[in-house]
C-alpha cells in the first residue's frame, strides 16, 4: 500500500547538487526531515543524483511509490545543472505518478538572507547569481522575517550586466536597507562597493547557495502542475551562441544546422503513458 507522504526537493542550478527527501503529514503541518545531501559536483551531478536518491530510499527503506511530490528548481542557471534535475523529476513522476512543483532558484537564495547575522526583519533583497561573459542574473523580492511566507516578487527574473544591476536597484522605501546576496556579488563584489548607493548592503558569500533548510521550506509552499516543468532559462546555452562553429567543424553549413535546431525546437513532445512502476 502506497503511503504517499514523501517531498523530494532538487537542485543543481549552480554547481551544486543538493536534495531534501521529507515525510509530510496528511495535514501538512508536520515535516520531518529523512535525508539531506549537498556536493559540490559542477560536472558530475549526472553520476551523483540518481545515485545519491536511490541509496536515499534503500536505507530510508522507503520506496518512490511513496512519493507524493517533487519540487525542482527549474531556473534561472547552469543549462547543465537545470536540465538535469527537471530530466529526473519528469522520469520520477512517469515512474511514480508524483506531482511536480517548479522553484525559482533566485526566490530560494532571496528566502535566506533572513538568517543571515544581523540583518533579521523585513527587507528588500536583491539576488545576483553569475550568468558568465559579464553578466548576471537578477531578481529583486520582499523578505518577511517568516519562514513560513515565501518571498514576495517585486519584479520578474532578468539578465544583466553589473552595471545595470546597480543602476536598477529599487529604491530605498524606508522600511529597511536593500540587501545584495548571490554569486553575482560575491564575483563582482570590488566593482558593486565602487558603484553602490548608500544604503544598499552587499553580504558576499553567504548566501552563495541555498541551505538545505531552506530549500525544503520553500519547497513546502511550491504549488504542483499537472505536467513536467519547464526550465527557466533567461539565455540561451552556449551551444547555440556557438553553433556556426560546431557546424563547420561537423562539416556543415551553419544555415542548415540553425534550420535543423529551428526545426527540432518547434517539435511539441509526443505524451507517454504513464508508469506506475517503481524507479527503483
Amino acid at each position: 500500500m502506497n503511503m504517499r507522504d514523501l517531498i523530494l526537493v532538487l537542485n543543481a542550478a549552480e554547481g551544486r547538487v543538493q536534495f531534501v527527501l521529507a515525510r509530510q503529514e496528511e495535514s501538512g503541518k508536520d515535516v520531518e526531515t529523512l535525508c539531506a545531501q549537498d556536493w559540490a559536483a559542477p560536472s558530475r551531478g549526472t553520476e551523483i543524483l540518481p545515485s545519491a536518491v536511490r541509496q536515499a530510499f534503500a536505507l530510508l527503506e522507503r520506496n518512490t511509490q511513496d512519493l507524493d511530490r517533487v519540487v525542482c528548481v527549474n531556473g534561472p542557471g547552469s543549462f547543465t545543472g537545470i536540465r538535469l534535475a527537471l530530466s529526473f523529476a519528469a522520469a520520477l513522476r512517469r515512474a511514480t505518478g508524483a506531482r511536480l512543483a517548479p522553484l525559482n532558484y533566485l526566490q530560494v537564495l532571496a528566502a535566506s538572507a533572513p538568517a543571515l547575522p544581523g540583518l533579521v526583519g523585513p527587507r528588500t533583497v536583491r539576488v545576483l547569481t553569475h550568468a558568465r561573459r559579464g553578466l548576471v542574473h537578477g531578481q529583486d523580492f520582499w523578505v518577511e522575517a517568516s519562514a513560513e511566507t515565501c518571498p514576495a516578487a517585486l519584479s520578474q527574473p532578468d539578465m544583466m550586466t553589473v552595471e545595470q544591476a546597480v543602476n536598477t536597484l529599487p529604491p530605498l522605501t524606508g522600511r529597511g536597507p536593500v540587501q545584495l546576496v548571490g554569486s553575482g556579488v560575491t564575483r563582482n563584489l570590488a566593482s558593486l562597493m565602487s558603484q553602490l548607493p548608500e544604503g544598499c548592503i552587499p553580504v558576499p558569500s553567504i548566501a552563495d547557495q541555498p541551505s538545505l533548510r531552506v530549500l525544503l521550506e520553500q519547497g513546502l509552499l511550491s504549488e504542483a502542475v499537472e505536467q513536467d516543468l519547464e526550465p527557466l532559462y533567461l539565455r540561451p546555452c552556449d551551444a547555440e551562441d556557438n553553433l556556426p562553429h560546431i557546424a563547420r567543424q561537423s562539416g556543415q553549413a551553419p544555415e542548415e544546422a540553425q534550420a535543423r535546431l529551428d526545426a527540432l525546437l518547434a517539435r511539441k513532445p509526443v505524451p507517454q503513458a504513464e508508469s506506475q512502476t517503481d524507479l527503483f
